[in-house]
């Protein structure tokens, strides 16, 4: 018996050691995280796994085989412990007798258990999508955004693909809806890849940042100042980890407050991509495509005519608006002949100027004129011009200075 605890002291003080040297790669980067797992034995590999998934889980840099196993038991343990919560509470609530004088917080937990049965079915939901052939996931956290929760899915594996386009969702994106933005995004790739049948692709959803909660919220920068550093890391991560001799072609799109959150990851931490695609923006930090770190022709934008992103994110800056400017091949995304738009020759939203306007710099994505903010995803137009974006066929991916062709 002293033989065997002292076998199990020497066993646990190696995994902590282990666990150390993989926390101190963890505060260095993608790159450490890498080298760190590569320098590990399979053994060691395996008690990471077993013992810290929750470390492993969100580790940028790691094989997308590894981060899914680490994550597919994280949304294991994070399921039951809301399962066990939910009965907490429905005992809870039982226990309450008429007359207690508890309705108030009858109806409390009442409440709780309503929302306990949202997340779970987000869950469930989320469990049978990455249960699916080909699916990943790279993170998950169900109590992340006050309770919202937030993932990262992967269609195909990243590591191996020759083009990956990384989609980052806005306002109100959270582990409720997560599936549908997947859907949304494989709807992309499935006409990138019809583009370029011989190719492989890649596609990530990544709601794996705190998204604002109301329209309200989505006013200040500060979710996207607080997300684009991890954004901008999770982005290296996948340079880091890729397996092919050459880099693969990878591309981020981000829709609405999702293009801001791409757009002040690039600012101010690089996005580690080829190419930036924003859609429905409300501004995304700075006022040219040239302050990206990308090539300014490898930026596009595209904001549908009925989008009302176009005209309900003024931006708060009263010297933005000078004269009234009615000259519609300036003001692209204001389709209304005899409406006066505010900003004189050019543009500025809430965040800066419309990357969709042509004084950004960027390319103009072709969308369907007459169609609104959730759109995207159902014409032709902005789908065929993002896969085309993706599959690099950029010389006909957009015209440069028109709006909705």
């Amino acid at each position: 018996m002293a033989l065997a605890n002292a076998a199990t002291v020497v066993e646990n003080r190696a995994a902590d050691a282990t666990r150390g040297m993989f926390e101190q790669a963890l505060r260095q980067g993608p790159a450490a995280v890498a080298a760190c797992w590569a320098s590990l034995s399979t053994s060691q590999q395996a008690d990471l796994l077993d013992r810290f998934p929750q470390m492993l889980g969100r580790a940028d840099g790691l094989p997308t085989v590894v981060r899914h196993e680490a994550n597919m038991s994280i949304l294991a343990s994070q399921k039951a412990a809301l399962q066990a919560k939910y009965r907490a509470v429905r005992n809870g609530i039982a226990s309450i007798k008429p007359g207690d004088g508890m309705a108030a917080e009858k109806q409390r937990l009442e409440t709780q258990a309503e929302q306990i049965e949202q997340a779970l079915a987000g869950l469930d939901q989320l469990e049978a999508k990455v249960r699916e052939p080909g699916y990943y996931l790279l993170g998950i956290d169900s109590t992340a955004s006050g309770g919202r929760g937030q993932a990262i899915i992967a269609h195909g594996n990243p590591d191996t693909a020759q083009n990956v386009m990384t989609t980052v969702p806005g306002t109100y994106s959270d582990l409720h809806d997560v599936v549908g933005y997947v859907n949304d995004s494989d709807k992309v790739m499935q006409r990138a890849q019809a583009m370029e049948p011989n190719q492989s692709f890649a596609s990530i959803t990544y709601a794996g940042y705190e998204s604002p909660p109301t329209l309200f919220d989505a006013a200040f920068e500060k979710y996207a100042v607080h997300g684009s550093e991890g954004l901008s890391r999770f982005q290296e991560g996948l340079r880091v980890s890729h397996e092919l001799p050459q880099p693969s072609n990878n591309t981020v799109i981000g829709h609405s407050y999702g293009s801001t959150e791409v757009g002040y990851a690039a600012r101010d931490h690089g996005l580690h991509a080829d190419n930036i695609v924003f859609i429905g923006s409300p501004g995304v930090g700075v006022d040219h495509a040239a302050d990206l770190g990308v090539p300014p022709d490898h930026v596009w934008s595209g904001t549908a005519g009925l989008d009302a992103i176009d005209y309900a994110t003024p931006s708060p800056n009263p010297l933005d608006y000078g004269p009234f400017d009615t000259d519609l091949t300036r003001r692209p995304g204001w389709p209304w002949e005899g409406f006066a738009s505010p900003g004189g020759d050019h543009d500025d939203h809430w965040f800066g100027r419309n990357p969709s306007d042509p004084s950004f710099g960027g390319r103009q994505l072709p969308v369907h004129t007459w169609s609104y903010h959730g759109d995207y995803w159902k014409y032709d137009e902005s789908l065929n011009g993002m896969a085309r974006v993706v599959a690099n066929h950029t010389g006909s991916a957009a015209p440069t200075n028109q709006q909705g062709k």
